[in-house]
């Protein structure tokens, strides 16, 4: 949870996704499947996604809703189970699912790099759009300036939906959540 907000419960972030409970399969329960249509619209008109839900990282999951091989909360499950019985052989293999489940969150953390990335390119973007539009606007003696007004206005709210972006953005690591 980060300033009330369930971080990575998509657009239901007012209520968890899971809830801990190592009696079942997996150790959590699915509180509720979410999904994620928050965009970012950059001053060109291009929309991205700047988020995942826990369902996209942590609970990835087959077409016939059974764990997949880089579901974190099941290798996590696994491994927590084979510990727990002192079970060498299903401690390695919980072990390689763990591995596979680094390798998915290793993607996911460059999905989140990447719209970082693209967040900041769109504040400059937006940046240079306001610069250039200011420097039309300074050179030009006879200017339509209602016309110069929204279109200055039309930029600052793009800017500032990409800045609104970014601050959306957690500020710790998807291994914070993880402990």
């Amino acid at each position: 949870m980060s300033e009330g907000r369930f971080v990575f419960s998509g657009d239901s972030d007012s209520a968890p996704s899971y809830s801990v409970d190592w009696t079942v399969p997996g150790g959590m329960t699915r509180l509720q499947v979410t999904t994620n249509t928050r965009q970012v619209l950059d001053v060109n008109g291009t929309s991205f996604s700047v988020a995942r839900t826990a369902g996209q990282i942590f609970d990835t999951r087959e077409v016939d809703d059974s764990f997949s091989a880089n579901n974190v909360f099941n290798a996590v499950y696994q491994l927590g189970v084979a510990l727990e019985s002192d079970d060498v052989t299903a401690v390695r293999s919980a072990a390689a699912l763990i591995n596979v489940s680094l390798d998915h969150l290793g993607r996911e953390l460059t999905f989140y790099g990447n719209s970082q990335n693209r967040v900041k390119n769109a504040q400059t973007l937006a940046k240079k759009a306001i610069l250039s539009r200011s420097t039309e606007l300074a050179q030009r003696s006879e200017t339509d300036l209602a016309k110069a007004i929204i279109e200055l206005s039309s930029i600052k709210v793009h800017r500032e939906a990409a800045l609104g972006a970014q601050a959306q953005q957690p500020r710790s690591s998807l291994f914070d959540y993880l402990a």
